[in-house]
């Protein structure tokens, strides 16, 4: 790991080189160029998603209010230019709303199934022709998408649906998921081995747990990231424009695809003459159609137990929770208690910010809790797989009066209420996959996650449209048939808690494999 390069495959098997002495210079002069390099990726790794994260902050939230802005031209029939906007409070009629939430639904849709047909193709690619030049690619497609976002509402003369196509620029690159796949590659291949002594990090690459060292430092920068720009995004839209962060969206993107670049390659191991005369074989004989094809089918050729198929319906039932959480909410959160949108941005830190305490305090102190030997015996569990059982059970628990308290909230403060419980059950996701984890042995384990991935990249294909959907119904009905959203996804959730109770986990010890 700590010898492949950036272009080193995403999928393909890895050398292992015999371990070898330092060499004597290295102890008397210190570490070489190449190993000071190395020492720095992670950190400017963690530099560049810090400020990338900002991005949806940046552009999500001033999105919402230019398609909310440019709806209320056409419903009230006025021609102005983009920047005398019409007062926000007139912008909250139900059909003006439910378009906005309809147009946003199947932008969302649109982008996130181009991201998916993407995303393996250009994971490929990246076997060939590196990392960095695909990750590249990618922070371009989503600049050119923020850029084709800007003209469409720029210029009113322009059908506002014409929108939809900036989803298809996340075919340039991949979009997110290539983009996250890039950085933990680059991070993974910037491994050394004390690193893996250190971090307990087996020397297979499919081994390695997700509880990494490396791996927690650039979760830790993306999400303080993605948690000081909705408040910063907010500051700048009350007292500047919304026009403004979206450039600022533009700008970071720029940044990162270019920042990329400064990270230094990690050094290329010493290969025998056999075994690159082996790849070179290799490469010539399969060309690069053959290869994708070849991979993909790999992955899906997995066995899945009734078990897994269950968690797998759970991922594909759940996800419209974190997106209820997100653009959405903000949307949400405006028209039912008539705040400005500008102003959605700190409820959207504030959920954020107990994210990191249940992640960091809450969900660890529970773990140990549940498996303590001073816990009384009716509250213990047996093993760590049934502690993530009972933990996944009471995450669904909490989801399911979280998202029911949150749609009967007629004032702000019942609506944070129902966030701060809807927080107590957002680790879900991580618990589902690492129960999901024990289905496959470390051989299988990647293909395992590639999997999971395109189930929630389909799943926000049909997540967004159903919200929208049944905000609009809800809207036309009034009262407290607005909260219907959120109803709907508790409904999901009671149907995931019901199933959770047919999987059996496999026996100590046991994995599927091929």
């Amino acid at each position: 790991m700590a010898g492949d390069t950036e272009r080193s495959p995403l999928l393909g098997q890895r050398s292992h080189s015999p371990s070898t002495n330092p060499r004597l210079g290295d102890a008397v002069h210190g570490p070489s160029r190449e190993a000071r390099g190395q020492n720095v990726i992670i950190p400017m790794l963690c530099i560049i998603l810090f400020f990338a994260s900002w991005t949806n902050g940046f552009t999500q939230i001033p999105l919402l209010r230019l398609l909310e802005d440019r709806i209320c031209h056409e419903y009230y029939d006025m021609s102005m230019s983009p920047l005398e906007p019409i007062d926000e409070s007139l912008c909250k009629e139900e059909w003006i709303q439910s378009r906005l939430a309809f147009i946003l639904s199947i932008n969302s849709a649109i982008g996130a199934l181009a991201g998916f047909l993407a995303a393996f193709p250009w994971g490929a690619a990246a076997d060939r022709v590196g990392r960095k030049p695909i990750l590249t690619l990618a922070l371009t497609g989503m600049a050119l998408e923020v850029c084709w976002d800007i003209v469409v509402l720029w210029f009113h003369h322009l059908p506002i649906k014409l929108i939809w196509l900036g989803g298809i620029f996340n075919i340039v690159g991949g979009g997110n998921a290539i983009i996250v796949g890039m950085v933990f590659s680059i991070a993974t291949d910037a491994t050394t081995d004390e690193d893996r002594q250190v971090c307990n990090i087996p020397s297979e690459p499919d081994e390695f747990p997700l509880t990494s060292v490396a791996f927690l430092r650039l979760h830790v920068a993306a999400m303080a990231g993605s948690l000081l720009s909705p408040t910063l995004c907010a500051l700048l839209m009350e007292r500047a424009s919304p026009w403004i962060c979206q450039w600022i969206g533009v700008s970071l993107l720029i940044f990162g695809s270019v920042a990329i670049y400064a990270v230094p390659n990690p050094p290329k191991p010493p290969h025998s003459p056999s075994h690159d005369a082996q790849e070179s074989d290799s490469d010539d004989e399969d060309p690069v159609n053959r290869k994708t094809t070849s991979k993909l089918l790999k992955m899906i050729s997995l066995p899945i137990p009734p078990s897994l198929f269950m968690f797998f319906l759970l991922t594909f039932l759940s996800m419209p929770v974190a997106l209820a959480t997100q653009t959405f909410m903000s949307q949400y959160v405006s028209k039912r208690y008539h705040i400005k949108l500008a102003s959605t941005g700190y409820i959207q830190s504030t959920f954020g910010v107990g994210h990191i305490i249940q992640a960091f305090v809450i969900l660890p102190f529970l773990s140990h809790l549940l498996t303590s030997a001073t816990t009384p015996a009716i509250f213990r569990v047996k093993d760590e797989k049934l502690r993530d059982v009972a933990l996944l059970r009471g995450s669904f628990f909490f989801l399911l009066i979280g998202l029911i308290v949150v749609g009967l909230a007629t004032n702000l403060v019942g609506f944070m209420f129902g966030l701060v419980v809807l927080v107590l059950g957002s680790g879900y996701a991580s618990l589902l996959k690492s129960l999901m984890s024990l289905y496959a042995d470390a051989k299988h384990r990647s293909r395992l996650f590639s999997l999971i991935g395109m189930v929630e990249v389909l799943a926000r294909v049909y997540s967004d449209p159903a919200l929208a959907g049944l905000y609009s119904f809800g809207l036309r009905h009034g009262g407290g048939w607005i909260g219907l959203p959120y109803f709907g996804v508790a409904l999901l959730i009671g149907v995931c808690l019901a199933l959770l109770s047919f999987i059996k986990l496999p026996k100590s010890n046991e994995a599927v494999t091929n």
